[in-house]
């Protein structure tokens, strides 16, 4: 299961949020003694794709995109470059779907979100929500956002800076910027 798959947002704004991950399992690396070699030449095409953030450690490249013409570009550069890595791609379903036919790509698994259960009042405002669940082990407070929301709107603080900010705190840095500023505009506007 991926840590990237209960991103929430309208339709249109999760069509420009994509997040790629790739890790080397534990149990394959002594099977694959040029495993760090694969996961390098991974990182390498994928950061040749313009991520809007992205880590890249020996064993595992984590990113996210807001171009959906830039993420199939990547895909056909991966399918080309036949690592034999496992690839875990989250975003829009049907567009992921499509995105496979074309390039000619089989998936393995589909993952999906069952949403949340439980007491929804106690949740933050849905676009508050919409930013902090792009962090994936939810590092990003809600009262945080609130409080740069606020900061943003009466200009102590530019939406750079602040975006810039809420990606550090992001541990897998698949917190996409791009999106982050049009969420906070519309904060911002309520």
């Amino acid at each position: 299961m991926s840590h990237s798959l209960h991103r929430q947002g309208k339709k249109e704004s999760l069509k420009k949020d994509f997040v790629l991950i790739s890790l080397i399992p534990k149990a394959i690396k002594k099977f694959w003694p040029d495993a760090s070699k694969r996961m390098k030449k991974l990182g390498a095409i994928c950061v040749d794709h313009n991520p809007d953030n992205y880590e890249h450690h020996k064993h595992i490249f984590q990113g996210c995109y807001s171009d959906a013409n830039e993420i199939k570009e990547l895909l056909k550069d991966l399918k080309e470059a036949d690592l034999g890595l496992p690839v875990v791609l989250t975003g829009p379903r049907d567009d992921i779907v499509n995105m496979g036919r074309e390039i000619g790509l089989e998936f393995n698994s589909v993952h999906l979100s069952l949403g949340v259960f439980g007491n929804k009042q106690r949740l933050p405002d849905k676009r508050i929500l919409e930013m902090t669940t792009m962090c994936g082990h939810h590092c990003i407070s809600p009262f945080l956002i609130e409080k740069f929301a606020t900061e943003i709107q009466s200009g102590r603080r530019t939406m750079d800076a602040t975006v810039n900010q809420l990606s550090d705190l992001c541990l897998c840095r698949i917190f996409n910027p791009h999106r982050a500023k049009e969420i906070f505009e519309e904060l911002i506007a309520k």
